[in-house]
């Protein structure tokens, strides 16, 4: 298989938040079509994007040179998901 069709990952670099942003937004847009409302317009931001990257948390999936998809990898937990259970006041 070429290179060029293998779907390679890099951590994400400031020069990719634009991109990162975009895909996100896109992302959102496709889950609430789907009635998945499970992110918000407080998040993720894009201040919380350009955080991920310069923290070196983001990594991202390039195919032909292209950026398709993110994810983040760090120890960050919202207490909300502390050892698995989702707390949601008045719930």
């Amino acid at each position: 298989m070429e290179n060029a069709k293998m779907l390679q990952f890099r951590m994400a670099v400031p020069a990719d938040t634009d991109c990162v942003i975009s895909i996100v937004r896109r992302a959102v847009i496709h889950m609430r079509q789907q009635g998945i409302e499970q992110w918000e317009e407080m998040y993720p931001t894009k201040e919380i994007l350009a955080q991920d990257i310069q923290n070196h948390h983001m990594y991202v999936g390039v195919l032909s040179q292209r950026i398709v998809l993110l994810y983040v990898i760090n120890q960050a937990c919202d207490a909300a998901y502390v050892n698995g259970r989702l707390r949601i006041p008045g719930a």
